[in-house]
């Protein structure tokens, strides 16, 4: 099995992986139930004892830890580490379905798909990837607007995979059991299980959901929970009513004004007035100003693009709004949507105006031009976004 192109060193993937791990376990809360753990550490050690020999990695370290959480979810970290909530361990009828999901996971790593996937994006906005960025993308705490599109384009690299990346970790990972000992068979038992239960559209799912959470969330991340909201963000620098022409990477140019500057994090970069940035564990949130962010499609279909990202901002921050109608538009003469959305900063506890658009890129990602200005000044920054998405070019 041959990986894929891969512009990361392998160091380069044991050093982003160590980073976001010592980061997830200060934030998320972990089992410490020595039963539980020793359990979950051999089993993940039986089956790196059975990964292909031609994808063991010198320097990768493997472990797994037990979020102690009820939610589906299974982080597998470049270099080596796993986080594995308790409600995924749960859905388990089985050891073997269990080791065939982990197995599943320890193929992606080996076969180092996460970076893989991001190095596509640095045509377009290059900028590394840091470990308290990719921690985020497990981390439920409340953040702003921007910070949030910065997790979401790391996350969709990072927690899902092109079809092909699938069938590659299927079966690395069907060779993985064979050779610990496993049926291999359980490998699809569990994971269609798991697709279905995350697919599940009944409100009163998450009803369930939301009330098996409840103990764990009130035993084990109360000292994560949102404390009081900062003061208001005085004094923030207007916009300049001239424009430079700024190029990010080799595939996208636009102009923005004179006195913003632009910061990247990841997948995004920011533009904004120097005064309006704060730092937000890794990456930046802005009282004012506008995102670029390439994520990796969903489904191919600009309406669900769009759609996944306002349901990350809905899931982030509950005072998110916005209406199911999207305005169609063009960008760089591609087909794009936009809407509007109405959220309360985490950081200033003020009203703000969200205005997001997206299109298709020509290899498929997604484009997601955002701007966020509160709301008694959205007038003004509503021309000032609608002048920078109208200059927006994409090199083909």
């Amino acid at each position: 099995m041959t990986p894929p192109v891969n512009r990361y060193l392998l160091l380069q993937d044991v050093e982003l992986g160590a980073e976001a791990a010592e980061q997830l376990r200060k934030q998320v809360p972990l089992n410490t139930d020595q039963t539980v753990r020793r359990y979950v550490d051999e089993l993940g050690l039986r089956l790196v004892g059975g990964l292909p020999r031609e994808l063991r990695h010198a320097g990768f370290y493997f472990s797994f830890e037990v979020v102690n959480r009820n939610d589906l979810a299974t982080v597998a970290l470049p270099g080596g580490a796993i986080f594995i909530t308790r409600g995924t361990i749960d859905s388990a009828k089985s050891e073997v379905e269990l080791a065939g999901l982990l197995a599943h996971e320890l193929s992606h790593i080996v076969l180092r798909h996460a970076t893989a996937q991001i190095s596509a994006t640095e045509s377009y906005i290059p900028s590394p990837v840091s470990g308290r960025v990719l921690a985020s993308i497990v981390d439920d705490r409340r953040e702003g607007i921007l910070a949030q599109g910065a997790i979401f384009g790391v996350s969709s690299y990072f927690r899902t995979y092109d079809n092909q990346y699938e069938r590659q970790a299927d079966l690395v990972a069907v060779r993985t059991l064979k050779r610990a000992g496993y049926d291999p068979a359980a490998l699809t038992a569990m994971r269609q299980r798991l697709t279905a239960k995350q697919a599940a559209t009944d409100p009163i799912h998450a009803i369930h959901a939301r009330l098996v959470e409840i103990p764990a969330a009130r035993t084990d991340t109360s000292n994560l929970r949102r404390g009081p909201l900062a003061a208001p963000v005085h004094g923030v620098s207007s916009p300049s009513g001239e424009y430079r022409a700024t190029t990010v990477g080799d595939g996208l140019v636009l102009n923005v004004p004179a006195n913003w500057h632009g910061v990247r994090a990841g997948t995004t970069v920011t533009f904004a007035p120097e005064d309006a940035f704060y730092a937000v564990r890794g990456t930046v949130d802005a009282a004012y100003g506008v995102q670029l962010t390439v994520a990796r499609s969903v489904a191919g279909d600009l309406t669900l693009d769009l759609q996944a990202l306002l349901q990350r901002y809905g899931e982030a921050n509950a005072d998110v709004r916005w209406t199911p109608a999207f305005q169609r538009m063009q960008i760089a003469g591609r087909k794009g949507l936009r809407t509007t959305v109405n959220a309360v900063s985490p950081k200033s506890g003020q009203f703000e105006e969200v205005s997001v658009a997206a299109t298709h890129l020509p290899d498929g990602n997604v484009l997601y031009v955002i701007g966020v200005a509160p709301q008694e000044d959205s007038g003004v920054y509503r021309g000032v976004f609608n002048r920078i998405v109208e200059s927006v070019q994409i090199a083909r």
